[in-house]
């Protein structure tokens, strides 16, 4: 008989763990304790219905917008959402799907010829790192939808609406394991940093990879923007640092344990604990090798784990957070983003694109995107389905001990181009040629960030 994870729906969770009480929003907190702290309470979508008169109105003022979606995030409950659109307001959205490692250069392509589409699909608020909000974007800031989001300001520029966000934020982010195997080997979760190099050996000698890890350039980085919070212990002392550098009070090599969080994984490659074909493996495969017992875990967001459990239902899929070295706090990364919309602020369609995101910030709607998907909704109302007792659990621990810090990528918003073009590659290249330490690596991204910031005059 196949064994099941435990899982809960995510409105019982929240009013157990909360007492079902409801906070204003401006008391919400950061990460997820945004959302778990709020009770998410029923809603009704008022249609209209039965006049001929009023669907003829309805279809004469439907028409196409044009999308640029990005493939990772392009998933069913999506699709679902625009084939209802298309029946219900005869709104068709003509996309235009680009694979995850092309899609940033697409993007910009499109910017510099002036062919913005009318809706753009990113991780927000990310997108505005790379469109600015206020010359490029629509302001919907006085859309009705947007007194219903759970976490505004993870979606908000100084207070403004620039984007539309399915979800309150993504999670965070730790190992995700294979259960099965770990229970078939009589496997335990680590909970130092010798038992996880000693957990990594044992792995090894099955013949097994102890840890999966993708050649996706966004792959390895999550180790770093993970172990760079954790590394330096605190939001406020991750925003003291990012200041002084980005000032050129300071340099990244005056913060040695930035280049520690680069080493350790870099130790971890020498001893033989991931996978042999980092320079080739994908994403995808990586999930199809974690499943099919190949590899025992690997580094990503809790919230991965229902979004790609339909696709091996016989699979258990665990969540840990991996002891490092340089952390003695134990800490949890949240990922304070989510993925989303905006829309071009000279898009002809902008009625168009108003009534689509009034459609899907409501329960019939957005119901449908997380039904084989199961997170954390944006909007209240919205049943984000049932997620896996671990990840809740984890999350739960962390929040209750105040052991949490929010990822470095956010807090480096303002160099993001450079970061995501240069660092990750750097990251990779270091992994796969052995070409480059932490240090040399933080020491070329010196270089460009201090060249990024003279060239945009920041």
């Amino acid at each position: 008989m196949m064994k099941r994870n435990r899982c809960f729906n995510i409105k019982i969770i929240i009013n157990k763990i909360r007492g079902g009480m409801k906070m204003k929003k401006k008391a919400l907190t950061r990460g997820i304790a945004a959302v778990l702290s709020t009770a998410l309470l029923g809603s009704a979508l008022i249609t209209g219905c039965g006049k001929s008169d009023e669907k003829e109105t309805k279809t004469s003022e439907g028409g196409k917008i044009s999308a640029l979606l990005i493939q990772s995030q392009n998933n069913d409950g999506l699709q679902r959402m625009f084939e209802k659109l298309e029946e219900e307001e005869n709104i068709k959205v003509d996309a235009q799907v680009i694979p995850d490692d092309q899609y940033l250069n697409i993007l910009q392509m499109k910017q510099a010829s002036g062919e913005l589409p009318d809706i753009i699909q990113y991780n927000i608020p990310h997108l505005y790192n790379y469109l600015d909000p206020e010359t490029e974007l629509y302001d919907f800031s006085d859309e009705a939808w947007v007194d219903e989001l759970l976490q505004p300001e993870v979606s908000q520029v100084d207070g403004k609406q620039y984007g539309f966000p399915l979800k309150a934020n993504s999670g965070y982010q730790c190992f995700l394991y294979n259960k099965d195997f770990f229970e078939e080997n009589n496997l335990s979760i680590p909970e130092t940093t010798e038992e996880f190099d000693a957990l990594c050996q044992q792995i090894k000698e099955m013949g097994v990879s102890p840890i999966l890890l993708a050649s996706d350039a966004w792959v390895p980085q999550i180790w770093m923007t993970n172990g760079y919070a954790r590394a330096l212990g605190s939001d406020e002392a991750a925003v003291e640092m990012t200041e002084a550098v980005l000032n050129g009070e300071k340099k990244f090599s005056d913060y040695p344990e930035m280049a520690e969080v680069i080493d350790n994984l870099l130790d971890i490659k020498e001893k033989g604990y991931f996978n042999d074909d980092i320079a080739t493996l994908s994403w995808d495969d990586a999930w199809v090798e974690l499943s099919d017992q190949k590899g025992a875990m690997l580094m990503g967001e809790a919230f991965m784990i229902p979004s790609n459990q339909a696709m091996f239902p016989d699979t258990r899929f665990g969540v840990f957070n991996v002891p490092l070295p340089f952390d003695e706090k134990d800490q949890i990364s949240i990922s304070s983003y989510t993925s989303g919309f905006a829309a071009g602020k000279d898009s002809e369609n902008i009625e168009m694109v108003k009534k689509m995101f009034a459609a899907f910030a409501t329960p019939d709607y957005l119901n449908l995107y997380f039904e084989d998907a199961p997170g954390l909704p944006a909007f209240e109302g919205v049943e984000g389905g049932e997620l896996p007792e671990d990840i809740l659990e984890l999350y739960q621990k962390h929040m209750d001990a105040g052991t949490y810090v929010t990822e470095m990528n956010l807090h480096w918003g303002s160099i993001e181009p450079v970061f995501s073009e240069k660092l990750w590659t750097y990251y990779l290249e270091a992994l796969t040629k052995g070409n480059m330490d932490g240090k040399a690596v933080l020491d070329n991204f010196q270089a460009d960030v201090e060249k990024y910031l003279k060239e945009n005059a920041m």
